[in-house]
C-alpha cells in the first residue's frame, strides 16, 4: 500500500510541476490573509511575534520562497524570506522604462474585482528599490489554451503604464550575506488597493493574486517561481488564472 502511496504522490507532483511549465490552469490556489491589530513594522526585519500567525504562502520551484500576508481596513501588509545563493542586483536605469526584473525581484500581482480587467504590478528588489505598472484591459479577456492573453488581443487591449506608487506605500528589503536569506516586506495602502472601489477601507472579501521571484544567477540566467501556474514569463499577461487571497477577520482600524 505504500508503494502506491508513494507513486500516486509522485504522479501528483508531476502534474503539479507541467502545469507550472505549461500555464494551464491547474488546482485552484487560494489562501487566506488574516486581519491584524498590530500591523508589522515594515523594516525587512521579520521580527518575532509579527506574523506568527499568518499562512505560508510556498512558491514552488527553485530556492525556499516563503510569502505571508495579512490585512487591516488601511490596508494589505506582504513579507517575503527567501534563499538566494547568488545575489544579483543591476545598475539603476539598466531595464526598460526602470523596471526591475531582469535582476533579484518580487512580484506582486493584484485584481481586487477579480475580472482581469485591470491589475497592478509591483515589483520590490533584493535592492530595495520599488516599481510598478498599471494594467489596463480595454474588453474581456482572450486568452490562448495556456492562458496568456493572445496576441492579436493583447495589441489591441492590452494598456500596460508604469506608475508612481502613493507616498503612503512602505516597503523595506534586507540581505544577509553570510546566511543567503533575503528578507522583504511591503505595507499596500487600501486607496491603492481598492481603486476600483473608490478608495474605500479594506473589509472581508476576496481578492485575485499571483506571486513571482526572480531569482537571477547571472546576467542570462535566473529561476522564475510563480505561486499561481502561469506560462513562465507571462505573468504579467495571464491575469485570468491568478490566485485568491481571501480576506478574513472584521477590521478596526
Amino acid at each position: 500500500m505504500r508503494n502506491y502511496q508513494i507513486l500516486f504522490a509522485v504522479l501528483v507532483a508531476e502534474i503539479l510541476l507541467e502545469f507550472a511549465a505549461s500555464g494551464q490552469a491547474g488546482p485552484p490556489i487560494a489562501v487566506a490573509a488574516h486581519v491584524t491589530t498590530s500591523p508589522p513594522e515594515i523594516d525587512g526585519v521579520l521580527s518575532a511575534g509579527e506574523w506568527e500567525n499568518t499562512e505560508e504562502i510556498i512558491l514552488p520551484g527553485g530556492n525556499p520562497t516563503v510569502v505571508r500576508a495579512e490585512w487591516s481596513e488601511t490596508g494589505l501588509y506582504f513579507s517575503l524570506k527567501a534563499l538566494d545563493t547568488t545575489p544579483f542586483i543591476r545598475k539603476p536605469g539598466l531595464e526598460a522604462e526602470g523596471s526591475l526584473h531582469m535582476q533579484d525581484v518580487w512580484e506582486i500581482f493584484i485584481d481586487v474585482l477579480g475580472d482581469a480587467r485591470q491589475y497592478y504590478e509591483v515589483q520590490i528588489a533584493l535592492s530595495g528599490e520599488t516599481y510598478a505598472k498599471n494594467h489596463l484591459l480595454t474588453a474581456p479577456p482572450e486568452v490562448d489554451e495556456t492562458h496568456v492573453l493572445r496576441k492579436e488581443f493583447w495589441c489591441r487591449e492590452w494598456w500596460p503604464q508604469p506608475i508612481i506608487l502613493p507616498a503612503d506605500v512602505r516597503a523595506s528589503s534586507r540581505y544577509d550575506p553570510m546566511s543567503g536569506w533575503w528578507t522583504a516586506e511591503i505595507f499596500l495602502p487600501a486607496g491603492f488597493v481598492n481603486k476600483r472601489r473608490g478608495g474605500c477601507p479594506l473589509s472581508a472579501g476576496v481578492i485575485r493574486l499571483n506571486l513571482v521571484r526572480h531569482d537571477w544567477k547571472n546576467a542570462t540566467d535566473a529561476d522564475f517561481l510563480y505561486w499561481a501556474p502561469v506560462k513562465s514569463g507571462h505573468p504579467h499577461l495571464s491575469p485570468t488564472v491568478m490566485g485568491t487571497l481571501r480576506l478574513e477577520g472584521t477590521s478596526g482600524r
